[in-house]
């Protein structure tokens, strides 16, 4: 019987400096396992420069849906801009404009320069899975993970009800490391550490069998946070979330789940892989790591 493992992904790294700064917290104070780096994002030379090995991911990024801060693609892509020069604002927009090629090449430049700046690269994320609609930038994502031989970031959730096809079971066929489950949180209703430790203490015995993921988007409290909420971005975990680390992981661990990084995911899954006898492709069951 497969354990069940948690992955506490610090998330959004790159896109702000109060994100940046709350992720290397929550990863330095032993809350974050892993974190996600927004390569296009204006603050991604700052986490190169803070970058000493950690567990660090890449959030393929195709959308901008903040009104001020307009993240553009690395590469020239008529159709991966709006007007303004960004990258479209809104998920349907890039399923219907984007060319397959221009879109593929992006990708690969986001994981690709990270690369180049010396990040050793854990795992591969869709910053809005959304954009998955396309399948054929779902075979572009899932390519990427399996040639670099990267964990994806997908769960059963990522459905055929959602998409129209069913990426999690595409992803585990094609043989990717993915994940069992993603925990949902909303930073508006788990609003501090106590009501946080309380939900994921309430919800640890539906975990299912394998690796789940819980991101939370770690930020200190800033001028600039400030006015990334209140022109439109996302709420954000405050650093002072660190505080539970210790806590968050006892709860986990009385609970029965394990602590787990991407890179120990990967490891796993590696050695799993090795243990196994030969198979013809295609024969079997999906893995589910």
């Amino acid at each position: 019987m497969l354990a069940r493992a948690l992955i506490v992904v610090a998330d959004l790294l790159g896109l702000t400096e109060a994100h940046t700064s709350g992720g290397f917290q929550a990863m330095e104070a032993g809350l974050a396992t892993s974190a996600r780096l927004v390569v296009a994002g204006p603050w991604a030379p700052e986490v190169v420069r803070r970058y000493r090995g950690q567990d660090l991911g890449v959030s393929l990024t195709l959308t901008s849906p903040h009104p001020l801060l307009r993240l553009a693609p690395l590469t020239s892509a008529p159709t991966l801009r709006s007007g303004d020069g960004g990258l479209p604002r809104t998920a349907a927009d890039l399923v219907e404009h984007a060319d397959p090629d221009e879109a593929r090449l992006e990708l690969r430049m986001q994981l690709e320069r990270a690369i180049l700046w010396g990040i050793g690269v854990s795992h591969l994320a869709v910053l809005d899975e959304s954009v998955l609609l396309r399948a054929d930038i779902f075979d572009a994502v899932a390519d990427l993970a399996e040639e670099y031989r990267l964990p994806l970031r997908l769960a059963p959730s990522a459905d055929e009800e959602r998409l129209g096809y069913n990426a999690w079971r595409e992803a585990c066929e094609r043989g990717l490391i993915t994940l069992a489950g993603i925990v949902p949180v909303d930073p508006t209703l788990h609003t501090d550490g106590r009501r946080l430790l309380e939900h994921l203490a309430s919800i640890a015995h539906a975990l299912p069998q394998g690796t789940s993921e819980l991101a939370l988007a770690v930020a200190t409290t800033t001028p600039e946070l400030a006015a990334w909420e209140a022109s439109g971005g996302a709420r954000s975990f405050s650093a002072s979330l660190c505080a539970i680390a210790e806590r968050l992981w006892q709860t986990m661990s009385v609970r029965g789940v394990e602590r787990r990084s991407y890179r120990e995911l990967s490891r796993r899954a590696d050695r799993s892989r090795s243990d196994e006898p030969a198979r013809a492709p295609g024969s079997g069951t999906p893995p589910r790591t």
